[in-house]
C-alpha cells in the first residue's frame, strides 16, 4: 500500500512540481476574476535574478554518439511523441505504428555504471503548430557525495529531425508553448533561501515567468512576481490571452492560483490552492479539481466561468472515491477526466468522459496510474499513458466503441497538434 502511494505522489509530484500548499482541499475554492481589481496590493520585491536564456548553438547531446535521423514518414503521419521505456525521446505515428528515435543517449540513474553521468529525459511538449517539440535533458555528474545536476531544455523540428539545446544551467522546472507562437513560457526552481523558515518567505529571491522566442532567441519576463511568491507551474488559454500560474507558498503541493490576463494586463490572485485545470476552448469555462497533493478521497472536479461566479460541483459523488485531471474536449462539450472509484490507494483509475450540459459520466476503461489525458483533435478518443513504472504503455481509447489500443511502450505522452490549413 506504502508503495501505491509512493508512486502516485512520485507521479502527481512530477506535474505539481512541489509548488505550494500541502493542505487538501474539500470545498471549492473561490477562485479570481481576472479582470476584477479586488486583488491584494501587491509587494513589490528587489530585482530578482535575471536567468541566462540565451540560445546555445544546436549540436548532438553526446558527441560520441551517432545522431538520430528521421525516417521517411507519410504526409499524413500525426505523432504522438513519449519517453520510452529506455527513458529515451521517442516518437510514434498513430496511423501507422511507425516509431522514430528524437534522442539515443539516456542513461538513467538506475542503469548508469557507475562513474558514467546520468542522462535523463522527460516531459515532450509540441508548439501549437506541431512543427517544435520541447523536452527537458537532465545531466548528473558523478561528484564525491552523489551527482551534480544540469537542467537542459531542447527544441526538436520535425520535419528536418533536428534536435538543437535551446536552455543551459538554468532550473527550468516547467514549461508551456504559448498558443499560435513559438515563445515559451518558463518557471524555475525555487532559489536556495527563498524559503526561510516556516511560513515565511524572502521575497528578494523570488521569480517570476519568463519566455524565450524559438525562433528569434529573445527573451522576455512575461509576468512578475508582483506578490512577492515566486512562480511557477505555467500554462495557456487555447487563445493565448491568459497565463495560469502558481504563487509557490510552501514546500509541497500546489501554490496559489493564479491568472494573468495579457488583454488588460490584470494579475488575480486566488490566495487559494487547487490541483489540476483546463480552460474551455471558448474561454468561458473554468474546470479544476482540489487535488493539490496526496489523495484523500473527498478531491471533485468543479466548473465555474472564467470571470467568476459560484463554482459548481461536476464529477459524482462517490461513496468512496475521487475524480481529478480534467481535460476539455476540442469542441468543449465534453469533459474527459480520471477517477479512483469504490477504492482508495489502488492506482487503478477509471478513464470517464461526461457531457457539460447533462448526462451521466461514461466509463471508458480502468488504467493503472492512468494519466497524461490527450484529446484526439477530432475528439474521437483520447490518448493517455498507465501501468507499472516499470512498464508503462501509451494507449489509445475509442470513444466510438470504447476500443483499446496499444500506441507505444512508453509514458508522457503528447499528441502533436494538427498545423492549421
Amino acid at each position: 500500500m506504502e508503495n501505491i502511494r509512493h508512486t502516485i505522489l512520485l507521479i502527481l509530484i512530477s506535474i505539481l512540481f512541489l509548488a505550494g500548499c500541502s493542505t487538501l482541499i474539500a470545498q471549492a475554492p473561490e477562485l479570481p476574476d481576472p479582470t476584477g481589481t479586488s486583488v491584494p496590493p501587491p509587494t513589490t520585491p528587489e530585482t530578482p535574478p535575471t536567468p541566462n536564456i540565451t540560445p546555445t548553438q544546436a549540436h548532438s547531446p553526446d558527441p560520441t554518439a551517432e545522431s538520430p535521423q528521421p525516417p521517411a514518414s507519410a504526409p499524413d503521419a500525426i505523432w504522438v511523441a513519449f519517453i520510452g521505456r529506455d527513458e529515451n525521446v521517442r516518437l510514434v505515428d498513430r496511423n501507422s505504428g511507425q516509431l522514430r528515435d528524437v534522442t539515443v543517449d539516456a542513461n538513467p540513474p538506475g542503469r548508469a555504471a557507475g562513474g558514467e553521468p546520468t542522462i535523463h529525459y522527460w516531459t515532450p511538449k509540441w508548439s501549437s503548430d506541431g512543427q517544435l517539440l520541447a523536452y527537458h535533458r537532465n545531466v548528473g555528474q558523478p561528484i564525491t557525495e552523489g551527482y551534480n545536476y544540469t537542467f537542459e531544455v531542447w527544441v526538436y523540428e520535425v520535419a528536418s529531425g533536428e534536435a538543437r539545446q535551446l536552455l543551459s544551467d538554468e532550473r527550468v522546472v516547467n514549461y508551456a508553448w504559448r498558443p499560435g507562437t513559438h515563445q515559451l513560457a518558463l518557471s524555475f526552481g525555487i532559489e536556495d533561501g527563498y524559503f526561510t523558515i516556516v511560513g515565511q518567505l524572502d521575497s528578494t529571491k523570488a521569480r517570476g515567468i519568463w519566455a524565450i522566442d524559438v525562433d528569434s532567441g529573445e527573451s522576455v519576463e512575461l509576468v512578475q512576481p508582483e506578490n512577492g511568491y515566486s512562480l511557477g507551474r505555467p500554462q495557456w488559454s487555447r487563445d493565448g490571452r491568459y497565463l495560469f500560474f502558481d504563487e509557490v507558498w510552501n514546500y509541497e503541493g500546489t501554490g496559489y492560483f493564479t491568472i494573468y490576463d495579457f488583454d488588460n494586463g490584470s494579475y488575480a490572485s486566488s490566495q487559494q490552492s487547487i490541483g489540476f485545470y483546463d480552460l474551455s476552448p471558448d474561454g468561458q469555462t473554468l474546470a479544476y479539481d482540489t487535488l493539490t497533493y496526496g489523495p484523500s478521497g473527498e478531491e471533485k472536479i468543479y466548473l465555474r466561468t472564467i470571470a467568476g461566479g459560484v463554482p459548481q460541483q461536476f464529477s459524482p459523488e462517490y461513496d468512496i472515491g475521487y475524480a481529478f485531471y480534467p481535460l476539455f474536449s476540442p469542441d468543449g462539450d465534453l469533459l474527459a477526466y480520471l477517477a479512483e472509484i469504490d477504492v482508495l490507494d489502488s492506482g487503478q483509475y477509471t478513464l470517464s468522459i461526461q457531457a457539460l450540459q447533462e448526462g451521466e459520466a461514461r466509463l471508458l476503461g480502468v488504467f493503472e496510474f492512468g494519466f497524461y489525458l490527450n484529446w484526439l483533435e477530432d475528439g474521437s478518443g483520447l490518448i493517455l499513458s498507465g501501468g507499472p513504472f516499470e512498464a508503462r504503455q501509451v494507449f489509445e481509447v475509442s470513444l466510438a466503441d470504447g476500443d483499446i489500443r496499444v500506441l507505444a511502450e512508453g509514458d508522457m505522452p503528447a499528441l502533436q497538434p494538427l498545423a492549421s490549413p
